[in-house]
Formats: C-alpha cells, sequence, structure tokens
C-alpha cells in the first residue's frame, strides 16, 4: 500500500467467526510492537466488538518515511495479518496514478480480500 507523507494512516484489523473474541490484539512495525505510549507519537488504537466480529483500528497521525515497512496484527486466537506499507514523498506519489501503480494497488486490495476469505474459512474450520 502506497500514501503520501503527512497523511493519516489507518489500519483496520477484522477478526471473524473464532470461538471467542480475542483477549488482546497487538500491532506491529516491523517486528517492534506499537503502543499509544509511545516511542512513536500520533498513535491511535480502536477496537469494535460486536457479536461475532472485532475489529482494531491502528492509526497514526502526519505518516512519515520511517513509517513505511512491515505492519502486522496479531490476535491471541487466530493468525496475523500482515500489510506493507510505502510512505513516499510528494510527486512519487503520482506514479502511482499510472497503469502501473494502479495494477499494484488492485493487487494489495485482492491480496486483502483472499487473506480476510481465508482467515473466515480457517476460523469456520476451528467451530
Amino acid at each position: 500500500m502506497y500514501l503520501d507523507t503527512s497523511s493519516m494512516m489507518n489500519l483496520t484489523c477484522v477478526i471473524s467467526w473464532t470461538l471467542s473474541s480475542p483477549r488482546k490484539v497487538t500491532w506491529y512495525h516491523n517486528h517492534t510492537e506499537l503502543s499509544i505510549r509511545g516511542p512513536r507519537s500520533g498513535v491511535s488504537i480502536m477496537v469494535d466488538k460486536s457479536e461475532v466480529t472485532t475489529t482494531v483500528s491502528l492509526m497514526l497521525q502526519t505518516a512519515s518515511i520511517d513509517d513505511s515497512g512491515l505492519y502486522e496484527c496479531q490476535p491471541d486466537n487466530a493468525p496475523r495479518a500482515t500489510v506493507v506499507i510505502h510512505v513516499l514523498r510528494g510527486d512519487k506519489t503520482a506514479q502511482l496514478s499510472s497503469g502501473k501503480g494502479l495494477a499494484r494497488a488492485w493487487n494489495v486490495i485482492a491480496f486483502v480480500f483472499i487473506l480476510v476469505v481465508f482467515l473466515i474459512i480457517q476460523n469456520i474450520r476451528w467451530i
């Protein structure tokens, strides 16, 4: 996924159809746990639990090049989900509007969709 510097980053992890709601969902950036207590400022984590779904959103204010990398959502009762974020400066993001960049964006969307379907199928098997 690509975004411009100074953008707000919002990553959402959806955990569905598990035997119980996860007690803990941890976000990682390049294998380092993220927290609202730091070391990076401007981090928010929001949790929404319903009967069959837990949604955990990670929000980072004012994205910088240092925010590029691997992000992982790790529920304590389901497989982890990962995404690679590329934070780019100004005119480099314009390249994404070309066919090549757009094709990559659709590949990311397709991957996330397949990952969500896989997680749902895996969790149904546990029932």
